[in-house]
């Protein structure tokens, strides 16, 4: 039997950077199937990388999703640079169907990819999922793509969708309408009807 020997392959070095340029230190970054964490300089490297293109990604709890493709042939040496995309912003406002602003609604995102998205404000994490007073949020550091919204003040709740490009700046008003009021149920007023029996029909 000859023996077995395994395809050459090349190596593949991601450099993971910030929307500011910083790198992205301590992120997951997926080669295909394969994954690697980003040292402090931001970088990963996959070594024996079979020939082909792959699907490459950069993903941290707090960083917009990056990906991008790399063509690896032979044993080349390729070098993958990734750089955090510009978030949208949108700003939500929700009221009821006379246009009264529900304070303290609670919003819950879900973005195009999936990817948990984090509400940061100067690197500080905002954890409550509340409106203000005035039925307002300004959510920031969305993902591109078709997001979707669902907000609920009390029994009333609505999903919306909003498509959002890279760094753009849209408002978005929720409309939760007041629920219907049964309407009470009509009783006899009269009472029961009583059957009289004749005389005959007693005997």
């Amino acid at each position: 039997y000859g023996s077995r020997r395994s395809l050459p392959g090349g190596s593949v070095e991601v450099r993971a950077l910030r929307q500011d340029g910083r790198p992205a230190q301590r992120a997951i970054v997926m080669l295909g199937r394969r994954s690697a964490i980003t040292d402090d300089r931001g970088r990963a490297v996959f070594s024996n990388v079979p020939p082909g293109e792959h699907s490459v990604s950069v993903r941290q709890l707090g960083l917009l999703p990056m990906t991008g493709k790399v063509d690896v042939k032979g044993r080349d040496e390729q070098v993958v640079r990734l750089q955090e995309p510009l978030g949208a912003a949108l700003e939500v406002v929700v009221v009821d169907d006379a246009g009264a602003a529900l304070p303290f609604a609670s919003l819950r995102v879900k973005t195009a990819s999936g990817h948990p998205w984090v509400d940061l404000d100067d690197g500080c994490q905002r954890l409550d999922p509340f409106t203000d007073h005035q039925g307002r949020r300004a959510l920031r550091g969305l993902e591109s793509g078709t997001c979707r919204i669902r907000a609920s003040w009390g029994s009333r709740k609505k999903e919306v969708t909003a498509k959002l490009a890279q760094g753009a700046r849209e408002k978005l008003k929720i409309v939760l309408p007041r629920p219907a009021v049964p309407r009470p149920r009509r009783e006899n007023v009269d009472g029961p009807l009583v059957r009289l029996r004749s005389g005959s029909e007693a005997r």
